[in-house]
């Protein structure tokens, strides 16, 4: 079994478990747990260590992108909708 770690910086930490939930549906042969201030990936087969990376940071700051922008994202479609 293959494993790699990523850090989580601190500032991505509160959105590391959604991130899991949308690293898990896009990759399902991975195995993603989050583990001491870092996701761990596990699979049975090899994996592209650079490419891993590359997809759970990018799901990372997607959250982090998500969770600071939904305030602003509800009072536009509020402000739409009372017009």
């Amino acid at each position: 079994m293959m494993q790699v770690a990523i850090p989580v910086i601190e500032v991505l930490r509160p959105v590391a478990e959604l991130a899991l939930v949308r690293l898990g549906y896009l990759n399902p042969k991975l195995t993603f747990k989050y583990l001491e201030h870092s996701i761990v990936v596990s699979s049975l087969d090899v994996m592209d260590e650079a490419q891993i990376r590359r997809d759970v940071l990018y799901a990372l700051y997607r959250e982090k992108i998500y969770a600071e922008t939904l305030p602003m994202r509800k009072a536009l479609v509020n402000l739409v909708s009372a017009t």
